[in-house]
């Protein structure tokens, strides 16, 4: 996963209320666009691999922590 991480990224599971039980996977990255966040994602090696069910890529903005 690190070899292939964009900047400025989060990566984790996504777990239930138990902390253990695995639900889901979450990227928080930074990309100059949406369409390089895409292209980005559909060469992914899970992604390739069909290991996702679903794949959501979003846009969103920062409203705390340090701007840029």
């Amino acid at each position: 996963v690190e070899e292939n991480a964009p900047p400025g990224v989060h990566i984790g599971p996504i777990l239930g209320d138990d902390g253990a039980t695995f639900m889901g996977s979450l990227w928080v990255a930074e990309f100059d666009d949406l369409a390089t966040a895409r292209a980005f994602m559909k060469n992914d090696p899970y992604v390739k691999a069909g290991l996702f069910e679903r794949l959501i890529i979003q846009p969103t903005r920062n409203v705390a922590g340090k701007p840029k």
